[in-house]
């Protein structure tokens, strides 16, 4: 049975620039770039980014 995420998680209050971490950058081709944060319990997210630094894809790791 599925949980809902309220029933997993508690809503932190501490504000989101405070709980992002940046891991680390990765170049993932030529024209590819991937930003990493460290999200605490909830994982990494990443932010994949083209050539001229535009947002592509944005998820969890």
């Amino acid at each position: 049975m599925q949980q809902r995420i309220s029933e997993r998680h508690t809503m932190d209050e501490t504000p989101l620039v405070e709980r992002l971490f940046l891991e680390s950058f990765e170049v993932t081709s030529a024209t590819e770039m991937d930003i990493d944060f460290d999200f605490g319990d909830l994982g990494m997210l990443v932010v994949r980014v083209d050539g001229q630094g535009r947002g592509q894809e944005v998820f969890f790791a």
